[in-house]
């Protein structure tokens, strides 16, 4: 066809035998628009995405998930001119997610309407999962654990462990006086 942009072109009708069009006494034009592809790629940090679906006694900290998210986006510039990230709502289905690091999680992507060719490429996101029940167990355990009944320790860490410095000074110098 030769066309590299958009352009009315002259077109023979090939009407089939026995049919004829005597209205036509000019060759009929066609309009063809032409526009190029353009490809985007938008990266989300995995930790900025939410989780749905996922069983109640499992626990996720948005923070702790590593990775990004990348979608790539191919369609006629018309299309593409306004796209971006929210352009997309897009979220991980948790429903398959169970403790320990998931590999293996779906990211669906819910484009607006106008957009139709999309990969997701999620194989560096990892997602740490957690019983509920063992934090709330390990946390039961490290509440008492003997130490006064002021503790003001809130995290989850192991008693003994460093936490800052602020909090080992004033500790030590409480046990002094």
């Amino acid at each position: 066809s030769g066309i590299m942009s958009t352009a009315d072109v002259e077109i023979q009708l090939d009407l089939p035998e026995g049919i004829s069009a005597p209205y036509l006494n000019v060759p009929a034009i066609a309009t063809v628009y032409v526009e190029a592809y353009e490809t985007k790629v938008f990266e989300i940090p995995g930790s900025k995405i939410e989780i749905r679906n996922m069983d109640d006694k499992y626990l996720v900290t948005q923070g702790d998930i590593s990775g990004v998210v990348r979608l790539t986006v191919r369609d006629i510039e018309s299309v593409m001119e306004d796209v971006d990230v929210s352009s997309f709502e897009i979220y991980y289905d948790g429903s398959n997610l169970k403790p320990g690091i998931t590999n293996e999680i779906i990211v669906k992507v819910e484009p607006e309407e106008s957009i139709r060719n999309i990969e997701v490429n999620s194989e560096s996101v990892r997602i740490p999962v957690r019983l509920k029940e063992l934090i709330n167990n390990y946390q039961d355990d490290n509440s008492n654990d003997g130490n006064s009944e002021n503790d003001e320790s809130t995290d989850s860490e192991p008693s003994g462990s460093e936490s800052n410095d602020d909090t080992n000074q004033s500790e030590n110098s409480s046990d002094e006086n």
